[in-house]
């Protein structure tokens, strides 16, 4: 899945939790589940907390079977799929993967195809798909990514008519890691408004989405952490609902002959990134679109970031180089409250 990273971004506001308890306070409840190979923070202001802790095992139940049934190298719907379309042949899948598979085609196109789920073959020979278990120690050989590359897998390969899918290209292996985590988060945040829920948080290893407002009325506070110093250099406060989502290079990486290598590929070259951007977040109204757009973005750098804000339709952008600059746009920068002083050099994304 996307990647599961340890994101740079963390709640401030959970802390509060721990304060001495008045009425206010009991009705903030927090609590953690491990899913999607990451902590999930789930946080509720407002209402019973028996209700929350239904709610909280109700979550667990529906993120753990996306988890499951979308994962692309454990036995599973999206498994069965990638089977499926390695055939050629055409076939009747799921109407849950279906439905994630044409929203990714979407995606794909308007991200200009700088997100793409379809690498997975890629994934798989740089041996990112297992890194929990096991990390990689070398890079693979050139001759073996340029096969897979030149065989330019994309998501047009996969037609889809109804349930029915086909593939036109073997090379096509499905891995929703740059997105299954916002969608998942979509999902429960709308089973939630379903259940009359109106203050939440899910925060999935700082991958989140939240709706309404966080203790005292307050709006849900997130900081951003500089991934060259560890410290956080800014505040983004949320309310209403938004999402916040980033991607970034220093969670799942390994070092060779003092060269780094790390798991976002650019599906153009078939190797990690190569350019100075090391994370990229972005504050939008909807999670998957958030994920995809925080992993194209990524790809991009500064080359073409705005060809992806401007298919995806996303204001909100920062970008963090190698040397500590922050590039933002103007409507990001309108959000972001700097933690201290000197700040950061900031450049503007116009």
């Amino acid at each position: 899945m996307k990647s599961i990273y340890i994101a740079f971004i963390f709640m401030v506001s959970f802390s509060l939790a721990a304060c001495k308890k008045t009425p206010d306070d009991q009705q903030l409840y927090h609590d953690q589940i491990i899913t999607f190979g990451t902590v999930v923070d789930i946080s509720f202001y407002g209402i019973d907390r028996q209700e929350a802790r239904t709610l909280t095992q109700v979550l667990t139940t529906q993120f753990d079977y996306m988890n499951e049934a979308w994962h692309a190298w454990h036995p599973g719907v999206l498994a069965e799929v990638n089977e499926q379309l390695a055939t050629g042949e055409p076939f009747i899948a799921d109407e849950g993967i279906v439905d994630l598979i044409v929203q990714a085609k979407t995606l794909y196109q308007n991200t200009h195809g700088y997100y793409n789920p379809t690498i997975g073959q890629l994934i798989e020979l740089w041996q990112f798909n297992q890194f929990s278990e096991r990390r990689p120690v070398r890079p693979p050989l050139n001759n073996a990514i340029v096969e897979i590359v030149d065989q330019h897998p994309s998501m047009d390969d996969i037609r889809v008519e109804g349930r029915e899918l086909q593939s036109s290209n073997p090379t096509v292996l499905l891995d929703f890691g740059g997105f299954a985590k916002g969608y998942a988060i979509d999902r429960v945040i709308e089973y939630l408004k379903s259940q009359g829920v109106e203050n939440a948080m899910i925060n999935a290893g700082g991958d989140l989405r939240a709706i309404g407002r966080a203790q005292h009325r307050r709006p849900w506070m997130i900081a951003i952490q500089n991934p060259n110093t560890t410290l956080p250099f800014a505040v983004l406060p949320i309310q209403g609902d938004e999402s916040v989502f980033t991607s970034g290079d220093y969670a799942r990486y390994f070092t060779y002959r003092d060269k780094h290598y790390h798991h976002i590929i650019d599906p153009r070259t078939g190797y990690p990134t190569r350019h100075p951007i090391r994370s990229a977040t972005v504050l939008h109204d909807n999670g998957a679109e958030a994920d995809a757009a925080a992993t194209a973005l990524m790809v991009t750098g500064l080359e073409d970031w705005h060809a992806v804000a401007e298919g995806m339709g996303i204001a909100h952008i920062l970008l963090i180089d190698d040397e500590n600059n922050v590039y933002m746009t103007p409507d990001m920068q309108k959000r972001i409250t700097l933690l201290y002083s000197p700040a950061p050099n900031i450049i503007i994304l116009e």
